[in-house]
């Protein structure tokens, strides 16, 4: 019988954990631009390829909000296996279809796609704290981002050889088995963890996913989540402009690019999961771990923005990398802020917050496509990066004034702590 453990894991259960993690995100990104392309082949539509990220976002939305729930009635590991056997079963499924209903197999394979990585991202990086212990937290989220970022630089690099190697059929196959290699490695490592006591899913009904977004939280959790929510509003040109990008740059290998493009950004990452939280292990409050992540986020769109304007191989490589290392110290520094002591409370934080983040991210991608079928790549990413900008500086603004009110910040015991 499996006795539920509050110890730190150790370290051949993390390096088991991480190699799945690396695994299942690189075999993720490559279908990302894989399913793009393809549906680019067949449709001719930007929009289309709007859609299918869209749906991966939206299912993303939906694992999140499912994940805590999974977590404590089916225990950590079997939510992690889950989680990957399901996106190799719907990869099998695509691969059998008939010719005359791929474009739809494609659009529900970005679906389930996205429920399947909801689910094992927002878990991973929740039981966080249980897994390595709360000193080591900034650790940890460093080293998902590093996983997730080498993750990018592989796929990146081989996205394009890939693409042009075999039928679509093939590739589907392929990735599924990966998945499952992926699901086997990440549950081996992961314990049962102790319950602490019911999700806010599970008290709150059939009304859970509304009474969640309506929930009060702290003014200052309410402005990170903002301006995460600005982020993910402005991800939704490079999502849908990096294949575009791609396909324009090269006519006869239309994934190169996009490709060399995941790589640097993937390197970028990696330096930062390395570099980043050490230092953040310095700070003594998340008020200064916040300030990170908003000019962070400022200047990963600088660089996004910076990269639609390039017109040399060097130049895009060069941005992209700039833009991963501040996208990643972006990720590490947010999730660290919201990692709290308490774990219901942590799980009802990220929970909300990968919600409104994927559901922005969603509208994001929709918008994107809409725009990209009307206006030039270099014009409509300048246009959709700048209004980004100011939304975060504006939540950034009012975000350094409710931290010094302790009238605002409500819970500010909560948040400061680290």
């Amino acid at each position: 019988m499996t006795t539920p453990s509050d110890q730190p894991i150790g370290t051949a259960a993390i390096y088991s954990i991480l190699t799945g993690r690396f695994f299942s995100s690189a075999i993720s990104n490559m279908l990302m631009v894989i399913l793009s392309i393809r549906i680019l082949e067949l449709t001719d539509s930007a929009f289309l390829v709007g859609v299918n990220v869209a749906l991966r976002m939206g299912g993303s939305a939906f694992g999140a909000l499912v994940a805590a729930r999974l977590t404590r009635t089916v225990g950590l590991p079997r939510t992690l296996l889950g989680a990957d056997v399901a996106a190799a079963l719907i990869l099998i499924v695509v691969a059998v279809l008939p010719a005359a209903t791929e474009v739809y197999g494609l659009l529900l394979a970005g679906l389930v796609l996205g429920i399947t990585f909801g689910v094992s991202n927002i878990t991973m990086i929740s039981v966080g704290p249980e897994l390595v212990g709360r000193d080591q937290k900034h650790l940890w989220n460093g080293r998902i981002q590093a996983a997730q970022a080498l993750a990018v630089v592989c796929s990146g690099l081989v996205t394009g050889l890939l693409y042009a190697s075999g039928a679509a059929d093939s590739h589907m196959s392929l990735a599924a088995a990966g998945f499952v290699l992926a699901g086997l490695l990440t549950s081996g490592g992961a314990p049962m963890l102790p319950d602490s006591g019911p999700s806010p899913a599970q008290n709150t009904g059939r009304l859970g996913f509304f009474r969640a977004l309506s929930a009060g939280l702290p003014i200052v959790f309410a402005l990170l989540v903002l301006a995460r929510m600005g982020e993910a509003l402005g991800s939704g040109v490079h999502n849908v402009g990096f294949p575009l990008l791609s396909a324009e740059y090269d006519t006869v290998n239309q994934a190169l690019l996009a490709g060399w493009l995941l790589a640097a950004w993937g390197v970028g990452k990696t330096i930062s999961g390395l570099a980043l939280p050490p230092i953040l292990r310095r700070f003594s409050s998340n008020g200064a771990v916040a300030m990170v992540f908003m000019g962070a986020n400022i200047l990963t769109f600088v660089f996004f923005m910076a990269i639609f304007q390039a017109d040399a191989l060097l130049f895009f490589i060069t941005l992209a990398l700039l833009a991963g290392l501040f996208d990643a110290a972006t990720e590490i520094s947010y999730y660290s802020c919201l990692q709290i002591k308490d774990r219901t409370l942590r799980d009802r934080l990220l929970s909300v917050s990968y919600m409104v983040e994927r559901l922005a991210l969603f509208t994001g991608i929709l918008a994107a496509g809409y725009v990209l079928d009307r206006m030039p790549l270099a014009s409509a990413s300048a246009l959709i990066y700048g209004v980004t900008i100011m939304l975060v500086a504006v939540a950034w603004v009012v975000f350094v004034f409710a931290l010094r009110n302790p009238s605002a910040r409500s819970a500010s015991g909560d948040f400061n702590e680290i």
